[in-house]
Parts: structure tokens; C-alpha cells; sequence
């Protein structure tokens, strides 16, 4: 009889915002400031557009009163005075807030906002080669043309970047050694959380590699045939606010191109974290999700995507063996989400949480101190899971203070038993952990 082949291990990753930040993006500290400080936003932008285009150019894109970016971004004058005048810590505390009352608008105008500061850094041109992404992606592909079939991603980041430079190393890689039609077409969808085809979901179904962005995405991925982008736009070529127009675009004209009303006009596919996921940890139904999402937002359609992402999530953490914490926060707004995606989980995983946090509470007598990361993560998993048990990564190259899951489970709770393993930052994950 033929030897049975092992399944793969599952390797969950998750990613939060303090991911992307090697990528050049802002934490949401960062991000916050820069969405409703008028001065400090402009001031960044008039270094960048200096840098690239001279000074006289800086000048009249930022300080005139005719400039057309200037202008876009102070449409959103009154956003911004009360995301500032509250003093909100970020745009989810505002929008939660506003959700249903009368400023309910604030949010799509929030959404837009975001999209336009998020433009303020190109990582293709700054960061490329300081990204922890770049070292993320060589593991994933393990000196092959496929993606491993033991990892998936989690991401409730809206930046695009990760999924642009997987998608560009993906098909690279194809013209070296191509894979077969049928499998090239699932990993784009999978690449690209099935936004590049979003009527498609029938990757989500398919065992392999997936990157699921529980929260939607800024802009959208780019097609695989379109040609090269100009500013302005030629004649026939498209008008949709893709990945290209930030990414191959230098800082004058990828804000050109948001500040000019065709394409400012478009919704970003973005989520906030009650718009799919209730209160109580329940993913939300179609007509619970039209109501929780503004009337006029131009992509309710892609409710059926947003479910399948969701479902996909939770099949993956229910099936891992190990599950990482990646530059995430742990906000109260993600409690919910986390309930769903782990839920009714038992047994046994190994957990790494990597965040610089990690170093400040080095020194703790007591390092599940319900202040620190791994506390947080253990205080969330009694919650939503109370059967589950955590162990340190078998990477760290120590032995667990239990080996026998019977003699746990008989003489301390699955907390008490839990252990977890700390890394203080992405490139240490990915050099140990991946």
C-alpha cells in the first residue's frame, strides 16, 4: 500500500497595520494626523512633490488656492473638524460613532479621505527593497512558481501593496516556469482576495494559498492586460481607480489623478468592521449588510465577495495549526471580527504575536499581563474560544512547559496552560517563524 502523504500543517497569518509600516505606510496614530491636520497633511506632501518635481511645483500644488489638490482635500473640511475637534485616535471611532446617527455621510467622505492619504507614499518607489514584504513573499514562494499550500493570510489592512507586489512577483515567476491555466487563474483570485474578478468566488472554495482582506481594499488590484497609464488619461483608456494609477505614478500625478472629479467620484471597495460583522461575533446577511453600509455606496454588490472572504477566514483559522499576530492592534472594533473568525476553535495551536510592543514589556514578571500584546491575544481567545489551549512555536527551539494535552486539560485551564511566542518585529517573524 502506498504511503499516505501528510497534509500540510496550516500556518495562519494575520495582519494588522503595524505590518505595512516598513512599507512606508502610516499606523493609524500617523494616519489620523494626517487625515484631519490640513497642515501637517500638506506640509508632507509639498517635501514629496519637491523632491521630485522642485520647489516652484511644491508651491503651487500645496499653498495655492487654485490647486486642484489642494482643493479636494479641503472638500473635506468638515470631516476633518470633527475628526479633529473629538479627538478621535482613528476614523473607526468616528465612524462607529456616526453609524446610524446624523452624520451617518461622514463616513463614505472618511473613506475617500483615507484612499487620498494613503496615496501620500509610494512604496514601489521609497521602500521597495526596505519592506519586510519583499522577504515575506520570497518564503511564500519557497524557490517555485506556486504559492505554499501551508500558508494563508489574513489582512484587515486597506493598503494595497502587499497583494500589488505579490500579484507582480506571481506572474514573474509564470514566465519562468508557467503553471497551468486552471491553477494561474485561482491564484490571481487568490492573490488579490478576488477583487480582480469579483463576480468569481470560486477560488474561495479551492484548497491552497489565500489572501483574505477581511476589510475590502483602497484601490483596486491592477487587470494583467491593461497597457501604460498616462496623465491625463488617453482616449479609451479606462477611467477605474486601480493600483497602477498610485503605484506607477510619481506624487503629482497619482494626486492629480485622485483630486480630478472622475475619479474622485469613485468609492473606494472598502469595509468597516460593523458592516459585515455583527456586534455579537455573526456574520452579517445581505439585507443586514445594505443597511449597515451607506445608502448611496457604489459597491453593495459585493456583498456575495465580502461573505466568501469571511468564510474563507474562519475555515482557515479553524484549521490551523498555527496562527500569527502580525502589526495588529488588538482594538476593541476588532473584537467582534476575531470572535467570528475563531469561534468554537479547540485544542491545541502554536501562536507568535510580532509587534515592536513586544520589547517594552520584555521585563514583566509576567509576560500574559493583560496590558501586553500576548495578554491581549490570551484575554481574546477566553472569550471566543475558552477551550482553546496556546503553545510557543515550535521555532524557538525550546520545549513547551506541557507535553501532554490529557495532563493539561486535567490540572490547569486551557489559559493557564497557554504559552505564546513573542518576535519584536515583521523581519524577525519572517526570518524564524516562515
Amino acid at each position: 500500500m502506498a504511503k499516505k502523504i501528510p497534509t500540510p500543517k496550516k500556518h495562519v497569518l494575520i495582519l494588522g497595520a503595524g505590518a505595512s509600516i516598513t512599507s512606508g505606510y502610516p499606523d493609524a496614530n500617523w494616519l489620523t494626523v494626517l487625515m484631519c491636520d490640513a497642515p501637517t497633511f500638506l506640509n508632507e506632501l509639498y517635501k514629496r512633490i519637491k523632491d521630485e518635481e522642485g520647489e516652484e511645483a511644491a508651491k503651487t500644488w500645496t499653498q495655492s488656492t487654485n490647486s486642484p489638490i489642494r482643493s479636494y482635500y479641503n472638500s473635506f473640511r468638515e470631516t476633518v473638524a470633527l475628526l479633529r475637534s473629538g479627538d478621535f485616535a482613528t476614523m473607526d471611532e468616528l465612524s462607529n460613532l456616526a453609524t446610524g446617527g446624523n452624520r451617518s455621510g461622514e463616513i463614505s467622505k472618511l473613506k475617500k479621505l483615507m484612499r487620498f492619504v494613503f496615496a501620500l507614499n509610494n512604496p514601489d518607489f521609497s521602500h521597495w527593497p526596505k519592506s519586510d514584504y519583499r522577504a515575506l513573499i520570497h518564503k511564500l514562494f519557497e524557490r517555485k512558481s506556486q504559492l505554499r499550500e501551508d500558508v494563508s493570510i489574513i489582512s484587515f489592512n486597506y493598503d494595497p501593496y502587499f497583494e500589488h507586489r505579490l500579484l507582480r512577483a506571481f506572474c514573474a515567476r509564470q514566465k519562468v516556469k508557467p503553471l497551468p491555466a486552471e491553477q494561474f487563474n485561482r491564484s490571481i483570485q487568490a492573490i488579490t482576495s478576488g477583487f480582480l474578478f469579483p463576480e468569481d468566488t470560486t477560488w474561495s472554495e479551492s484548497p491552497g494559498f489565500c489572501h483574505l482582506k477581511l476589510h475590502g481594499t483602497a484601490f483596486l488590484p491592477t487587470p494583467l492586460d491593461r497597457g501604460p497609464l498616462f496623465w491625463p488619461p488617453q482616449q479609451k483608456e479606462s477611467t477605474a481607480l486601480i493600483a497602477a494609477k498610485i503605484f506607477d505614478f510619481s506624487t503629482l500625478p497619482r494626486f492629480a489623478c485622485l483630486s480630478d472629479k472622475q475619479f474622485a467620484a469613485q468609492d473606494p471597495p472598502t469595509l468597516l468592521p460593523w458592516e459585515i460583522i455583527s456586534e455579537d461575533g455573526r456574520l452579517l446577511n445581505q439585507e443586514e449588510f445594505e443597511s449597515k453600509t451607506d445608502p448611496n455606496w457604489q459597491h453593495k454588490q459585493l456583498y456575495p465577495l465580502f461573505r466568501s472572504i469571511w468564510q474563507r477566514a474562519r475555515r482557515e483559522i479553524q484549521e490551523a495549526d498555527k496562527v500569527s499576530f502580525i502589526g495588529l492592534s488588538l482594538s476593541p472594533f476588532l473584537e467582534p471580527e476575531l470572535k467570528y473568525l475563531f469561534a468554537e476553535k479547540k485544542g491545541i495551536i502554536e501562536v507568535v504575536v510580532a509587534n515592536p510592543e513586544n520589547s517594552k514589556y520584555k521585563d514583566y514578571s509576567y509576560p500574559f499581563h493583560s496590558r501586553t500584546l500576548c495578554g491581549k491575544v490570551l484575554d481574546m481567545f477566553e472569550r471566543a474560544c475558552p477551550s482553546l489551549c496556546c503553545n510557543r512555536s515550535n521555532n524557538e527551539g525550546r520545549i513547551s512547559h506541557y507535553n501532554n494535552p490529557d495532563i493539561v486539560y486535567s490540572s490547569m485551564t486551557p489559559r493557564a496552560a497557554s504559552e505564546i511566542t513573542a518576535r519584536n518585529d515583521f523581519a524577525e517573524f519572517v526570518h524564524f517563524e516562515m
